[in-house]
């Protein structure tokens, strides 16, 4: 009887620590979670704001477009070339070049 007793005494020592051993790795994961889901939103709301200013200077580079159009049309039937052109350009061209680098830099987050 006093070699079960001991072979229970083993076990329950062995279930201890192979119960401590899960309850200290579940504690560890609980605690590093937090700080995963924070890099993890932050990175999410880095994207979300890159993809924003995208966004914008995407309808800027559009509106410019429309207008050195409707400038050249203007320009065409009027048989004269207007200052507003190279404006325009300017702006598309400023526009384009923060967009190639705004889109860069989104795809270094993801």
């Amino acid at each position: 009887m006093e070699e079960f007793e001991k072979g229970v005494e083993m076990l329950e020592k062995a279930l201890s620590k192979a119960t401590d051993k899960v309850v200290s790795g579940v504690n560890r994961v609980i605690e590093e979670a937090p700080t995963e889901l924070k890099a993890t939103i932050q990175r999410e709301r880095s994207k979300a704001d890159l993809r924003s200013q995208i966004g914008t200077h995407q309808k800027t580079v559009d509106k410019a477009m429309y207008r050195l159009g409707v400038a050249r049309f203007e320009a065409v039937v009027n048989n004269k070339q207007t200052d507003r052109e190279e404006d325009l350009i300017e702006i598309i061209q400023t526009n384009q070049k923060l967009i190639a680098l705004l889109t860069k830099k989104l795809e270094e987050v993801e």
